[in-house]
This record gives structure tokens, sequence and C-alpha cells, in this order.
């Protein structure tokens, strides 16, 4: 081969080392580009579904929230971080901030910590459950056969999503205050003022809403005792599982008192039961407390940290006020997984900054879309106050 060849066949290799340089480093630019979009998704939804306490928002949103809530004017890549209306009066807020007022929800509503959030992005959340489970049997082995064995399908919940609104006034002397350096947090004051209205009205939904304009609360499903107790396939016939106390607004005496919640516990399936607690009121608390087994040992093993939940028969409880206190018929302690509930929650708060209805204040409208329900009806059981 003469040197001319070889040269030649030098710069033909070197071009097509090239060409597939080319073709490749943007086939892999691709790939990176799907891949890091899949992890950003990834975070999103994970942020989204689990809302757990993370630090303080630091990135450009909750900077241009402050901002906004102070009527200042926004630099494009603000605007477009809080996607602003164009009117410039109304904003849907997304990541930093509304990840903070969940945290905010998270941190002070029961529900919200028991309870299973799922995001969605529809005007309702369905899924899924089955009723009983298939079947197996142990064949012979050698080729054989089974006859057949039980089957089972899964049915549909669907779970409405409501708007949950709330209203906060902060007057311009506060706003003007905030620009300052008196150390008052426009930001802050708006976020916690929401978080308290919107935490008590989710949570009393949860607990005992009617589904009209509201979530569903679990104990408006009603109850029904164990031993009739039946998992229907139709979710609106759905009911908890009841143990009574015997007595009507009231544990029966000392020491048979304990016996109706030995019973409730054990109307809950094993499998539940690893993440099971009780949720009760403060006053019915009061009242759990005195309790004492047939050794006169008390049952109720109260917690020593902070933090960390008092103890009924070795089950966390939790205090949540919107259960009812005891009296004649009323549910006024639940025990189970509480998992088995479910909370849809719509990704984005909705604000409206209106400066003109009230003279002298900026009036802030603020909606959440979220709804609620059983995902399941047997893992919750309720302890009926009655005969």
């Amino acid at each position: 081969m003469s040197i001319e060849q070889t040269a030649s066949t030098i710069d033909a290799i070197r071009e097509g080392i090239e060409t597939f340089k080319a073709k490749h480093t943007t086939a892999l630019d691709e790939a990176k580009g799907r891949i890091d979009q899949m992890e950003l998704n990834w975070v999103k939804s994970n942020r989204a579904n689990r809302f757990e306490p993370t630090s303080v928002p630091q990135g450009v949103e909750a900077k241009a929230m402050g901002s906004w809530l102070r009527g200042k004017d926004l630099a494009p890549d603000e605007r477009k971080a809080l996607s602003i209306t164009s009117d410039g009066q109304g904003v849907t807020v997304r990541d930093d901030w509304d990840n903070a007022l969940a945290r905010r929800m998270f941190d002070t509503s029961p529900m919200r910590q028991v309870a299973k959030t799922i995001a969605t992005s529809s005007n309702q959340l369905a899924t899924l459950f089955t009723t009983s489970e298939y079947g197996a049997e142990w064949v012979a082995g050698d080729g054989s056969t089974t006859a057949g064995t039980a089957d089972d399908y899964p049915y549909r919940q669907t779970i409405p999503i409501y708007e949950l609104a709330a209203q906060v006034t902060v007057t311009n002397d506060l706003l003007d205050d905030s620009q300052g350096s008196s150390g008052f947090s426009v930001e802050d004051f708006v976020m916690a003022e929401i978080s308290n209205k919107m935490t008590r009205t989710e949570n009393s939904a949860f607990v005992n809403g009617d589904a009209s304009t509201k979530p569903k609360g679990f104990l408006q499903y009603g109850g029904t005792l164990t031993a009739g107790w039946t998992f229907p396939t139709t979710p609106a016939t759905w009911t908890l599982r009841k143990t009574a106390t015997g007595v009507n607004a009231d544990f029966a005496a000392a020491p048979a008192g304990i016996d109706g919640i030995i019973d409730l516990i054990a109307s809950i399936p094993t499998g539940y039961r690893g993440n099971a607690r009780f949720m009760m009121s403060k006053s019915t608390e009061a009242v759990v407390r005195k309790l004492r087994d047939s050794n006169g040992q008390m049952v109720w093993a109260q917690s020593a940290a902070a933090g960390v939940p008092s103890t009924l028969m070795g089950y966390p409880v939790i205090l949540a006020e919107d259960m009812p206190s005891i009296a004649t018929g009323s549910f006024s302690i639940a025990f189970g997984d509480f998992s088995t509930y479910g909370i849809g929650q719509r990704e984005g708060t909705r604000l409206i900054r209106d400066p003109f209805t009230a003279k002298g204040s900026v009036v802030y409208h603020v909606t959440r879309r979220v709804g609620g329900g059983l995902l399941t009806p047997d893992g919750i059981g309720v302890l009926a106050f009655e005969v």
C-alpha cells in the first residue's frame, strides 16, 4: 500500500470515528436529558406523596413569594416560578412555598401524620381494593394440576377532591413594617395563619366530614358489631368494626372496664396491628388513664419524653380533639392502622392578593384541593359507649 493510500485510509478511519462519536454523543446527551427529567419528576412526585418535614425553602420561589405578598414588582423569572395570572393579583404556588405549607400542616394535624397522603392531578382519587384473596393449594407434584383455586378481583374506590378555602387579612402597616428592620415576616405570618385555619378545618373533615362539600370522615362510615361485620364490594355501604363497652356513656365497672378495649384490639386483623394506634380526645384520655386491670395495675403508660406518645396496652395514643367526648352511643375511641384512610392532595396552593376590598389592608384568599376517605374498611375499629 502506498503512502497516499495509507493516508487516505487513515483519514477515512478518522472521519468514521468522528461520525461515530457525533452520533453517539447526541444519543448519550438525549439519554442523559431523559434521565435528568425522570429524576426531577421522581423528586417532585416523592415530595408530593410524602409531605414530610424538610428544611425551610430558600429557592427563587420562596423569595418571590415574599415579594409578591408585600405587593412588590417581580422579575420575569420570579413571575414564572409563581405562575402569576395576567392581572397580577392571583398566583398558583407550587414547589418550595407549597411544600412549606404542607410541612406545617403535617406538624399540627394528627390525621395527616397517620393517614396515607396520595398526590393526584384530577378531581378525584381512584384506588383499587380487594375483599378477599386468591386461593392456593398443595398438589402432589410430578405434573399434577389443581382443579382450580378461589379467584379474587379488584374493585374501585373513588374519593372526590374538594376545595378548601381560607382568607387572611394583613394591614398595610404590617406590610410596610415588614419591609424595614422590624423583624416581622409577612410570609411567616401568612403561612402560619393559613396553616392554622386549614389544619383545623381539614382535621375535622377527616374525622367527621359528611362528604357533601368536604371529605368523608372515617367516623361517618358508621359501625357494625364485629360479629356481624362484612366487607362489601360497594364502598358506599362500608362500615367500621364496632365494639360496645356494654354500658351507655361509660366503661363497665372495674376491672371489666378494659374488656372493651381488649376486644377492640382483637377485632382488627393482625396484619394491621403493627402500625396500629389509638385515637381519642383529651376528655376521653382523662377517663382512660384511670382504668386498671384485675391486678389493680394501670393500663395507660404515660410518656416521659417530649414527642413520644403515651401508650395504651402497648399501642401509641394520638390525641385528636375532633374525636367525640364520651356520650351514649359515641365512637369516642378509634383503634387501628390509620393509613387505611386516604387523603387525596392536588399539588399547588392557589392564592389571590386583594388590596382593594378591605380599606387599609390586603386580603389574601387561599384555596387548596383536598379529599379524604377510607381506602379499605377493615383497618380501623371503634369503641362505642353503648349497651
